[in-house]
């Protein structure tokens, strides 16, 4: 990837780090703003913002592009993540929390 969009190998490193740096800035915000507005919204919008910013990064032309889209990408699954476990636990009855608990893992694979 540094030679493909001729930076150093250092700052490709950065990418992931975007990634995981939105998805760990945006999680408790996304799930105080899931508290109010309504958590079904707030997924399918990160579904939504994910899907949008990853085509985004497939697609960039150059390395700042795809730095940003893998950053909206960050905040997409913060918010997917945000409201993930709330809609299986909600939609799953009481009686069922071990199948609930045991889709948890495929929500995010």
């Amino acid at each position: 990837m540094a030679a493909e969009f001729m930076v150093s190998a250092d700052l490709v490193g950065w990418v992931p780090t975007a990634y995981l740096l939105a998805s760990a800035i945006f999680l408790i915000p996304f799930g105080r703003v899931a508290d109010t507005i309504g958590q079904r919204q707030i997924f399918l919008a990160g579904i939504l913002v994910m899907a949008v910013s990853l085509v985004g990064a497939a697609l960039s032309p150059g390395f700042w592009t795809l730095f940003v889209m893998m950053f909206v990408a960050g905040i997409g699954s913060a918010m997917i993540y945000a409201t993930g476990i709330a809609l299986l636990t909600m939609n799953y009855p009481c009686m069922n929390a071990g199948r609930s608990s045991a889709s948890i893992p495929r929500l995010y694979t």
